[in-house]
């Protein structure tokens, strides 16, 4: 989906676990590299703190000077070079109806933010932190401790519902250009308005083995997940 709806000069790289397997199918890919361990917070919750070693100059550094970090299991439907125009170090995707940052998305240049979340993860309590005032998730949420504030306050751009960004909406916007689905729901269920794209712009047949298997529970509302403004500036 990226090579066909991305024009500006790029390479595609998979971050992963197993290397000779996608270079075998023609992709480039990067050795994924170990992570702190946390206890897991929810259990339909993804551990992805190992997102965060591309903000790292020592790791993402050695992928490239500049990264577009994209979630493998979104929709791409049209052309998306004006996400990566943008020549600040970093924009990240933030949702209009959503009162933190979300990590499906990102463009970074490894080592140009301060403080650096991956090293946060080690030399701080960041993650604690991050639980204690109820943010959603694992490396998102650490991203959202860290520089949420700075981007409400217009310091870093972001993607969101007017570039044509979208996750889990009920009814899918015309022109939407990126779709994503949190947790175990996945486009390429069937029971999910936007599985027919799906299939479409990944060339796959339908009903051929997803890209990825489900491992997780649905994720459930629960007691952090905090959607109001209000009362997130009342708990913290």
């Amino acid at each position: 989906m990226i090579g066909k709806h991305l024009t500006v000069p790029h390479r595609f790289v998979c971050v992963t676990d197993d290397v000779p397997a996608m270079e075998a199918a023609g992709i480039e890919a990067f050795p994924i590299w170990a992570a702190p361990q946390f206890e897991a917070k929810q259990n339909y919750w993804l551990h992805n703190f190992v997102r965060l070693g591309l903000f790292d100059p020592e790791i993402g550094g050695k992928i490239g000077e500049r990264l577009f970090s994209i979630d493998l299991d979104a929709i791409v439907r049209r052309n998306i070079d004006h996400l990566v125009s943008d020549p600040a170090p970093f924009r990240i995707m933030s949702m209009l109806n959503r009162t933190q940052l979300q990590g499906g998305m990102f463009l970074i240049e490894p080592g140009a933010l301060t403080p650096n979340p991956w090293r946060m993860l080690t030399e701080s309590d960041v993650v604690e932190r991050s639980r204690r005032n109820k943010w959603i998730g694992s490396d998102q949420a650490v991203l959202s401790e860290l520089f949420y504030r700075d981007v409400q306050r217009g310091r870093w751009p972001v993607f969101n519902e007017g570039h044509g960004v979208a996750i889990n909406a009920l009814d899918i916007p015309r022109d939407w250009a990126v779709f994503f689905r949190t947790g175990a729901r996945k486009p390429w269920h069937t029971s999910r308005p936007e599985w027919a794209e799906y299939y479409k712009q990944s060339g796959r047949a339908l009903g051929e083995k997803p890209p990825v298997e489900e491992q997780f529970t649905p994720q459930k509302r629960g007691p952090y997940c905090v959607n109001d403004w209000r009362e997130r500036r009342a708990i913290r």
